[in-house]
């Protein structure tokens, strides 16, 4: 996955990979929403991040969502 992305995934990276069928769906209605959550949550950190730092960090970003994957 690493070489796909030309960076190191995170974990909602691996799990969205993970959890779907080969049509590209979830396999699960519950992991549907586990997925929009987290898109949710990622988009307002990475808006809060790009408002706050000057410097867009892919690896501080990818810290970031581990980190919102776990709270979850």
């Amino acid at each position: 996955m690493a070489e796909e992305l030309h960076r190191d995934s995170n974990s909602w990276e691996v799990l969205r990979s993970c959890i779907k069928k080969k049509d590209r769906t979830f396999v699960y209605a519950r992991f549907q929403s586990i997925n929009d959550q987290m898109k949710a949550m990622v988009a307002s950190a990475t808006a809060n991040a790009t408002l706050n730092s000057q410097d867009n960090d892919s690896q501080e970003i990818s810290a970031n969502v581990n980190r919102l994957y776990l709270d979850m």
